[in-house]
C-alpha cells in the first residue's frame, strides 16, 4: 500500500482538486478508502483493487475520446447527497433501499466520502465538445447488516460477526462504492449561445450609438 494509514487524512469537504486527466483518479479513490478503513487486511485491499476502473465508468457509452481538465470537488454532507441523488436527476446502478440512517448506523454514514467530478470531453480539431459530470461515493461496508442467508448461530460458529459476513458478500472488500451514470452538457452549444447573444448585444449597441437616418419622403 502506498499510504501510511496512521497519518492519512483525506481532503476536507469543499476542497477542489484539478487533474490534467482521469489517470490520477484511482489514487484519490485509494486515499479515500484508506481514510475510511485505515487498516484493511491484505485480502480486503486486494479485493478493493479489483473494482472496475472509475475512469471507464465516467466515460459515456457513446464517447471514445479523451477527457481532460478534470475537476474533483469533495462533497459536503455526502450521505445526504447520496440519498437525494435521484431527486437531483442522477441514475445510480446497483444502489437501492437507501434511507435515512438509524442511530446504530450513524458512525458508518458519517464516514462516507463523496466526490463531484467534471471532465472536459475533447475532440481532435474541435477542442472541447462537452462537459462530462458524475458523482461518486466511497463508503464502509455496514457494521450491522442483516441477512437471511445465514443465521446468527451459523455466523457465531464460524467466528463471523455481521460486518465480517457483509464484507464477504461485498467480494471481500471492506469498502464499497456508488457511481452515478455520467451525464453530459454540451459546452460547445452553450458557448455558441453566449457568443450569439454577445454579437446581438454588440450590434444593438452600435445601432443605438450610430442610428441610420432615413430621409422623410412626401
Amino acid at each position: 500500500m502506498k499510504y501510511n494509514p496512521d497519518t492519512l487524512r483525506f481532503y476536507a469537504p469543499g476542497t477542489i482538486l484539478n487533474l490534467p486527466s482521469l489517470d490520477g483518479i484511482a489514487e484519490i479513490e485509494d486515499a479515500a478508502a484508506l481514510t475510511i478503513e485505515p487498516h484493511p487486511t491484505q485480502l480486503q485491499w486486494e479485493a478493493w483493487q479489483t473494482r472496475d476502473r472509475l475512469k471507464e465508468k465516467l466515460r459515456p457509452s457513446n464517447y471514445n475520446g479523451t477527457m481532460r481538465e478534470v475537476v474533483v470537488e469533495v462533497m459536503e454532507e455526502p450521505y445526504a447527497r447520496l440519498l437525494d441523488a435521484r431527486q437531483r436527476g442522477w441514475k445510480i446502478p446497483n444502489c437501492s433501499n437507501l434511507r435515512r440512517t438509524t442511530t446504530h448506523a450513524q458512525k458508518d454514514t458519517e464516514s462516507y466520502i463523496g466526490l463531484a467530478i467534471t471532465a472536459q470531453a475533447t475532440s481532435s480539431g474541435r477542442g472541447t465538445i462537452q462537459e462530462i459530470q458524475a458523482e461518486v461515493w466511497i463508503a464502509p461496508v455496514p457494521r450491522q447488516q442483516q441477512t437471511s442467508l445465514m443465521t446468527s448461530e451459523e455466523r457465531r460458529a464460524l467466528g463471523m460477526n455481521s460486518r465480517t459476513y457483509a464484507i464477504g458478500q461485498n467480494g471481500g472488500s471492506a469498502i464499497k462504492r456508488f457511481v452515478t451514470l455520467p451525464r453530459t452538457e454540451t459546452e460547445a452549444f452553450n458557448e455558441l449561445h453566449r457568443s450569439a447573444r454577445a454579437i446581438g448585444m454588440s450590434v444593438t449597441r452600435r445601432a443605438l450609438l450610430h442610428p441610420i437616418s432615413t430621409p422623410i419622403r412626401d
